[in-house]
């Protein structure tokens, strides 16, 4: 099963490198992809809203990995129903 090993690495990579790293940030969002694929996208959904506002303080917002953070977020809102959070987002 891949989410604890995933779980795993992130926990590694934040300890390493510090939780505004851009490692741990695609550590953290792909813990969260992984989530999402198992159908917990309420688990998901604070790790990927964190890993948004982290990349947008750390790398700012038109950085392609906070627009990859703002797609997989928006993504886990429309999936739990929540559209009126979703869709100024992705404007």
């Amino acid at each position: 099963d891949a989410e604890p090993l995933m779980r795993e690495c992130l926990e590694l990579k934040g300890k390493a490198f510090g939780a505004e790293d851009p490692e741990t940030l695609k550590a953290l969002g792909n813990y969260a992809v992984i989530l999402c694929s198992l159908g917990r996208h309420e688990e998901a959904e604070p790790l990927e809203r964190e890993r948004l506002q982290v990349s947008r303080m750390a790398l700012g917002s038109e950085h392609p990995d906070t627009l990859l953070a703002l797609s997989n977020y928006t993504t886990t809102l429309h999936k739990l129903g929540r559209y009126e959070e979703a869709e100024p987002l992705m404007r």
